[in-house]
């Protein structure tokens, strides 16, 4: 885990208690959503990068950033955000390890998720 990673926090609880007091308990409906999409999403992107189509990678890349950002999920949000700029830019190079970091800030995201909607 790289320090970028280690000084964010898996979660941010401002956004997510923002969230809460807007919609209240659907907000666990939301988390449950993005948890599905996002499985989904994770797993087309190794085949997506050994198709070479970056631009669809990038694509995926920016639209994870962009749901687990709004919702709180800042380590996640970051290692999107690095995939979709080097797939963006074509840097093939770190690619992959991108791809690693994301599903293992996933799954550490995902942890934190099923703990925090079992606890409300």
């Amino acid at each position: 885990m790289d320090k970028t990673r280690t000084q964010i926090s898996v979660l941010d609880h401002e956004i997510i208690n923002g969230l809460r007091s807007i919609l209240g308990e659907e907000v666990n409906e939301l988390f449950s959503d993005f948890l599905e999409q996002a499985q989904f999403d994770i797993s087309r992107l190794h085949q997506l990068f050994a198709e070479k189509n970056l631009e669809e990678l990038s694509r995926i890349a920016h639209s994870l950033k962009g749901s687990s950002g709004s919702i709180g999920i800042a380590a996640f949000a970051n290692s999107c955000m690095k995939l979709e700029h080097d797939a963006r830019e074509g840097i093939e190079s770190s690619i992959e390890t991108y791809i690693h970091e994301i599903e293992a800030d996933f799954e550490v995201a995902k942890q934190a998720i099923t703990t925090m909607l079992a606890q409300k």
